[in-house]
């Protein structure tokens, strides 16, 4: 017996399944009509994989395009458990009615058919993902479909990046795309590790002034225009040949939110990206997924976000770098409203800038080769502070302007921002800091969370 769970590729695979078969592939398989059409026994299954599938007379020939057409939609309309569904390489495919019954469809691959009207889509609110590639489809006219596939729930969530749509690297049907003006959300992938080709032509989105949200993964575009409505972008880009891959970040006044993984980006790119953000007043939120991947060595001395309240900038691949970042370039930021910053994982050794960010709530900076933390000592709104896995040291010196050796202890800093000596500081992880021995500086004050000590 098949259980709930069936991949056999042998003509004898629907004849072994249960009742409570819920995920099924007939992926290369050669199957009768009269076998693959026991599938509607199977009321469960909610995953169905039919890619490639090849479909035969009783006298093992090959059945028309129009009969194959006629036996899936006949057969896949039973399935309404169905969520996942890929029917990629079945070019006798040229009807999505089936998908009239299945109210529950989450994602379907039509890469390789010849079904061109999709709007039957519309109709499913449960739809988080498709797939396409054929440039005979209008997606002007699914625009509906387009703003609700946000990757959700999605199986191909992980080589697509947990975007929405995939149209293939397909240019005719991605500059459909500059005519849906109805969009308000775009979340669009082109992995081109899986052979699509990179190609260079310009993307221009500024007619699409309802847009709020987009999310592209490798898009491989030359160029990308953005409309003034943009609030949040999300980009990711595994490239190197430079920032050309990158829209321009000018003169979007509503984007409160950037989420990027700027694999390649050199330093130079990154003043760039300030640059052309320079002065935004609505940005809230910034997060660079891979910041350092390319040996990034020191934060851009540009950055110019007046009320920017999160600025994540953490090592990009969860290990520690192998540089020390410099972050002096917070002396010259303007970042008068930021309460959050991460650099986790940075091999930071000195924080000197730190100190111009007056407005933090909540630093995270565990991981890194800190020995002190005299920065910190004006900080007074800090309420949370993260320093595990540094090496402080109970005493620290170091020479004023004058040359004079100056002695201090990185735990009274850390009392004297303590909520009870007027500060803020509520919550202070400090595990894994060998080197302080005297933890009775701080050990008798009041915190709503701690650690190491």
């Amino acid at each position: 017996n098949c259980g709930s769970n069936c991949s056999i590729p042998s003509k004898y695979t629907l004849l072994l399944l249960n009742e409570n078969t819920s995920v099924l592939d007939l992926s290369n398989q050669t199957l009768s009509e009269e076998n693959f059409k026991l599938i509607k026994n199977y009321k469960k299954i909610n995953t169905l994989k039919l890619n490639n599938l090849n479909l035969v007379d009783s006298s093992n020939n090959k059945l028309s395009d129009s009969a194959v057409n006629i036996i899936l939609n006949d057969t896949l309309k039973e399935l309404s458990e169905l969520k996942y569904l890929s029917l990629y390489n079945i070019s006798g495919l040229s009807a999505i009615n089936f998908t009239k019954d299945l109210k529950k469809l989450v994602e379907i691959d039509l890469r390789n058919t010849n079904a061109t009207d999709l709007t039957l889509l519309n109709n499913i609110t449960t739809m988080r993902q498709f797939l396409i590639n054929n440039e005979n489809i209008d997606i002007t006219k699914i625009q509906a479909t387009i703003n609700r596939c946000d990757g959700s729930e999605a199986l191909y969530g992980g080589w697509l990046g947990k975007c929405g749509i995939f149209l293939g690297g397909n240019e005719k049907l991605i500059k459909q795309l500059e005519s849906c003006t109805e969009l308000t959300n775009l979340n669009y992938a082109y992995p081109d590790q899986y052979g699509a080709q990179r190609t260079e032509y310009t993307l221009d989105l500024t007619n699409c002034t309802k847009l709020t949200s987009i999310r592209m993964n490798k898009p491989g575009l030359y160029t990308v225009k953005l409309p003034t409505s943009i609030k949040k972008i999300n980009f990711y880009y595994q490239s190197t040949n430079g920032f050309r891959v990158y829209p321009n970040l000018s003169n979007l006044p509503n984007l409160e939110e950037i989420e990027i993984s700027a694999s390649g980006l050199s330093l130079e790119g990154y003043k760039t990206l300030f640059s052309q953000l320079s002065g935004n007043t609505s940005l809230k939120y910034f997060y660079d997924k891979e910041f350092g991947k390319s040996d990034v060595t020191s934060i851009p001395d540009n950055i110019n976000l007046p009320n920017l309240q999160i600025l994540n900038l953490k090592h990009w691949d969860g290990s520690i770098a192998t540089y020390n970042l410099d972050i002096t370039g917070l002396y010259t930021a303007n970042l008068p409203n930021l309460q959050e910053l991460y650099l986790t994982k940075q091999s930071i050794k000195s924080l000197g800038g730190i100190e111009n960010l007056t407005s933090l709530k909540k630093l995270y900076l565990q991981e890194n080769k800190i020995t002190s933390i005299k920065q910190l000592s004006n900080l007074k709104n800090l309420e949370e502070v993260n320093l595990e896995n540094n090496v402080l040291y109970d005493n620290y010196q170091e020479k004023d302007e004058n040359g004079n050796i100056i002695n201090y202890r990185n735990l009274d800093i850390i009392k004297n921002l303590n909520k009870a000596n007027g500060g803020s500081l509520q919550k202070v992880y400090l595990d894994n800091n060998n080197n302080i021995t005297d933890w009775s500086i701080i050990n008798k004050l009041k915190w709503t969370n701690k650690s190491g000590f």
